[in-house]
């Protein structure tokens, strides 16, 4: 089975350059091709500065970038598949992909959690996987309900893919905490 590897933390905590660099080197150790699955809608400027930002520091190296931010699972049509089988898959960011399955009318809204782990299962079947999500849920806020719903759905996401993968690594400060450690050797 192809490993699987979810990196979280909290905003600005480094987890996304973690991940790359976990991604980067399973592909160095035989993995090709290398595909970075961006899943943040272009919707304002602080969205197209986010994905500037994301895009200088791939900037150079071997992955290929595929924009989705809906159904992940369009990609793995056996007529035609997006991805190639083998490779590495970088998909940043799950709080992203939630939010469009979950509020967009093209999403899959009360079938969103669901649907989410089993196209990220679904991907591992294709290749190598590293899933960066956010830590929420720790601040103590009591916010509204809408607030509430989506990071009880993010906390969902993250307990279930969590279970299925290979490594948990937190990232807190740039610094990696192993919360759960492959057997299959070391990670970045």
């Amino acid at each position: 089975m192809n490993p699987m590897i979810l990196v979280t933390g909290g905003s600005g905590s480094g987890k996304s350059e973690y991940a790359e660099a976990c991604a980067l080197a399973l592909w160095k150790a035989g993995g090709a091709p290398l595909y970075y699955l961006a899943t943040m809608k272009r919707m304002d400027a602080e969205c197209e500065e986010k994905i500037r930002i994301h895009r200088a520091r791939r900037e150079g190296t071997a992955f290929q970038t595929i924009e989705k931010p809906l159904h992940l699972d369009e990609l793995l049509t056996e007529d035609a598949p997006a991805l190639e089988r083998g490779g590495v898959i970088l998909l940043e960011c799950i709080s992203n992909l939630f939010a469009n399955e979950r509020y967009s009318k093209e999403g899959r809204r009360g079938e969103s959690v669901a649907a989410i782990v089993a196209d990220l299962l679904a991907l591992r079947d294709w290749g190598a996987l590293v899933i960066v999500t956010n830590e929420v849920g720790r601040d103590g806020i009591c916010y509204d309900s809408f607030t509430t719903e989506y990071i009880e759905g993010i906390e969902e996401i993250n307990r279930r893919l969590a279970a299925a993968a290979d490594e948990v690594i937190e990232v807190v400060a740039g610094l990696p905490i192993f919360t759960k450690r492959a057997e299959m050797g070391e990670s970045v």
